[in-house]
């Protein structure tokens, strides 16, 4: 079918974060991450919040009732360096990375799939 640029999509400002190289590991030797003080800008996107619908579960692999959003950005190189130990900010909700997916040939859109952090 035909596409848009997607200029119009990526509506909604996000936040990737990443584990500080410098964290301090607590008294078992794990990091705190729900101390955000542990958590360092990765990069700022806008991304587009998707329906999960029956197909995107059957794509997930998974049991969906874990992924409580995907969201989409424009791929680039630092997009593509997301990892499922990165976590998403949008509106002040906090999203676990539960897997970062390429989509296309070449790629051209990174696809997360969040689980949110309840606290």
């Amino acid at each position: 079918g035909c596409e848009m640029n997607g200029a119009g999509k990526y509506r909604t400002p996000s936040i990737v974060e990443r584990v500080r190289d410098d964290a301090t590991p607590d008294e078992t030797g794990k990091i705190d991450l729900a101390d955000d003080g542990n958590w360092e800008l990765y990069c700022a996107r806008h991304v587009e919040e998707r329906q999960i619908t029956g197909r995107e579960a059957l794509r997930a692999q998974q049991p969906i009732a874990d992924v409580t959003g995907l969201y989409r950005m424009r791929s680039d190189a630092v997009t593509q360096g997301i990892t499922p130990k990165m976590r998403l900010r949008i509106d002040g909700r906090k999203l676990n990375i539960t897997r970062a997916i390429t989509l296309g040939n070449p790629i051209r859109e990174i696809e997360l799939q969040c689980t949110e952090v309840v606290s």
